[in-house]
């Protein structure tokens, strides 16, 4: 993804923000001046309780600050980020990176770890979850997901 979006992150008085605003390099991602909803899941293996080798420092973790630089490059007005619940542990911190990157540009961002078993599905895996209105969209506000026992 980073050879799609041109982006450089500064930590400026212990907060982080784009060196530089974000552009969208890969024309065939040109498709439209702004989009209305991003959703993605970056690579989650580095951030795996089950991978012993690059845990943590795996290059491919960086791909979450890629996705929201891409969500401010495409001017979106809505993002939703999925991974493994460990992602809020990583070394580098995307998440608390992420966060304030999508603050620093207008973002509301809202965070959680849903258990699947908790939604009804049959099996216990945690997922976590960003969510990201960009301030000046016209957008609902997200709900609130409902608890539920597992019917299955």
């Amino acid at each position: 993804m980073s050879s799609l979006v041109d982006y450089q992150v500064r930590r400026r008085q212990d907060r982080y923000r784009f060196a530089y605003a974000p552009e969208i390099v890969d024309p065939a991602l040109a498709i439209a001046p702004e989009v209305d909803l991003l959703i993605a899941g970056p690579p989650c293996q580095g951030h795996s309780n089950l991978n012993n080798h690059t845990r943590r420092r795996d290059p491919r973790n960086d791909l979450f600050i890629c996705t929201v630089a891409a969500a401010v490059a495409l001017r979106a007005k809505a993002v939703l980020i999925e991974n493994v619940r460990t992602v809020t542990v990583s070394h580098g911190d995307v998440v608390g990176m992420a966060r304030e990157l999508l603050e620093s540009e207008g973002y509301t961002v809202t965070e959680d770890i849903v258990r699947a078993d908790r939604l009804g599905w049959p099996q216990t895996r945690e997922r976590y979850f960003m969510a990201a209105i960009r301030s000046d969209a016209a957008c609902a506000p997200l709900p609130v997901i409902e608890e539920r026992e597992a019917t299955c």
